[in-house]
């Protein structure tokens, strides 16, 4: 569709922008939907009870709480079961901006690639 088309083509454009991080002063700057992606993570694996995928065939997403001694309490973390985003792309991976968005999932979230690549 038209309108998923242009939300693949925004969410290629936020995390390819400024995919390197650089120093302004000395603060360090990333690009913060690229380290989403890197922290994103398979919630079958973590006992949470997840919502049913979509007659859409969409994959659904949930937030969750992360508490560690390292991170901020109440950091939110993003999470989608990854078995529902596989068969996602599986069924429209013809189109070439599901196969951008694969590769950028790919190169950009270690956990996602470790799955993918056990399929």
């Amino acid at each position: 569709s038209p309108l998923a088309d242009l939300g693949c083509a925004l969410f290629l454009l936020l995390t390819n922008n400024c995919r390197y991080s650089f120093f302004e002063g000395e603060e360090e700057i990333q690009n913060p939907f690229r380290q989403e992606l890197e922290r994103l993570n398979d919630n079958r694996w973590e006992g949470r009870v997840t919502a049913p995928i979509s007659t859409s065939g969409t994959a659904p997403f949930l937030l969750e709480e992360e508490s560690t001694s390292t991170t901020p309490a109440c950091q939110k973390l993003l999470s989608i079961n990854f078995e529902y985003l596989f068969e996602s792309f599986g069924k429209t991976l013809h189109t070439e901006l599901s196969s951008l968005v694969l590769y950028t999932l790919l190169q950009s979230s270690p956990i996602f690639a470790a799955s993918v690549a056990v399929r």
